[in-house]
């Protein structure tokens, strides 16, 4: 087994990981780890749960990392709060469990990710889902999900939250076998996506948004050019509006409503343009592009009053 971990104290090797059952907190930034073979635990490179436990991971990436055995293929964290920022996952794996780059579970307090970016991560042990994040409070901002291939949901899973706020993120090109893109289970009522991008993800079966026991609102969004059902609410329901929207397939299946809509015919390929990308290719070193949020706003605005001139 080996496990390559650069620009990092380590704390603990004698399990095979880097970080393991910290007492109190873990604070990571400007790391990089690679695995070079399968580890068969929960979380490869950290392992934490404690009930007063804080992890704060930030400018780190996390490269072909994989686990056969468990829960989050990099990351398995159990605490009071969790911040992951400004960070790439890039072909993380896990087994039939849930994670293949993190697996995130908050008793009460905050859990952040912000500006990270999970690509292709792989079908190599069938696990579902490149982030898994249950209870306390969820803000999901700017967070890149693109070209994804795994079986059950190439996405994320929201569980439970107390409350849940998911802004200028983009699920891109993931592809999965059998299930969901998105995947929202419960939690408070209401919770909005804005302005995000939803664009050319798959569902075989079930739906690209995936809605469970309470409503939940898509507000200023790209979906555009998904394949299958785009929305299945199960006992719970969905709203959508003020977005741009193109499919060809079953728009919905359930408690569902829509208000002042676009319909995208000539801009196939729009997106909305959000005001800072990580660029997090796995063999080279990360690179940094800033756009204000002024601009993005901006950009936002232009996009929507574009589309209603053309229609």
């Amino acid at each position: 087994m080996f496990l390559l971990s650069l620009n990092c104290v380590l704390e603990s090797t004698t399990s095979g990981r880097s970080y393991y059952n910290s007492p109190n907190n873990c604070v990571l930034e400007g790391c990089s780890f690679y695995r070079s073979s399968v580890f068969s635990s929960n979380g490869a490179v950290i392992l934490i749960s404690g009930t007063d436990s804080v992890l704060s991971i930030s400018k780190c990436m996390f490269n072909n990392v994989y686990s056969s055995g468990g829960h989050g293929g990099a990351i398995s964290f159990s605490g009071v709060e969790s911040s992951i920022k400004q960070t790439c996952a890039h072909q993380c794996d896990c087994s039939t469990s849930y994670g293949h780059f993190a697996y995130i579970i908050i008793s009460s307090g905050l859990n952040v990710f912000e500006m990270d970016s999970v690509t292709k991560c792989t079908t190599r042990f069938s696990g579902a889902c490149p982030i898994f994040t249950g209870g306390g409070n969820q803000a999901n901002n700017a967070l890149n999900m693109s070209k994804n291939i795994v079986d059950f949901v190439s996405g994320i899973t929201i569980s439970s939250p107390n409350s849940l706020n998911c802004t200028y993120c983009t699920f891109y090109s993931n592809i999965v076998k059998s299930f969901v893109c998105i995947d929202l289970i419960g939690g408070t009522s209401n919770n909005p996506l804005t302005f995000c991008n939803v664009i050319e993800n798959n569902s075989p079966s079930y739906g690209v948004f995936y809605i469970r026991y309470n409503p939940h609102k898509v507000h200023y969004s790209i979906i555009n050019q998904n394949s299958g059902t785009l929305f299945l609410i199960d006992s719970g329901s969905a709203e959508v509006m003020d977005s741009a929207i193109s499919h060809d397939g079953v728009l919905n299946s359930g408690a569902f409503s829509t208000n002042n809509n676009v319909s995208l015919i000539l801009l196939s390929s729009l997106h909305l343009v959000h005001y800072s990308t990580y660029l997090c290719p796995g063999n080279s070193e990360i690179r940094f592009e800033s756009v204000s949020r002024k601009s993005t706003f901006n950009n936002v605005f232009f996009i929507f009053a574009l589309i209603l001139q053309l229609l």
